[in-house]
């Protein structure tokens, strides 16, 4: 978040209203995640790792209305973490809820 507030020539700094808040916004949005993955998940490829690419891209055109301030860097910064999540969540989603060992494939 730092890096990210360099960026984008904001104030860097700590708080812990600041912390909790992250940590709240990203419970939810998990929590949303996961009703998502829920949803959309017999539209995607059986493919474990593209279905998590595609999956974090889902999540990412959910949440652009949502990024302040909107500038292309803003989009850059998040775009690789969104991704990211999608192919961990599909991992786990594969392993815990469907209780499949995931595979390369």
């Amino acid at each position: 978040m730092h890096a990210f507030a360099l960026a984008t020539a904001r104030s860097a700094g700590f708080t812990v209203r600041g912390s909790l808040n992250v940590v709240f916004a990203g419970a939810i949005a998990g929590a949303i995640g996961g009703l998502l993955l829920a949803a959309v998940e017999r539209f995607l490829t059986p493919r474990l790792w593209l279905r998590g690419v595609l999956f974090g891209a889902v999540c990412y055109v959910v949440a652009i209305p949502g990024f302040r301030p909107p500038q292309p860097l803003v989009f850059a910064l998040f775009a690789p973490a969104f991704l990211a999540y999608g192919v961990v969540f599909a991992v786990t989603w594969e392993r815990f809820v469907r209780g499949r060992r995931p595979t390369s494939a």
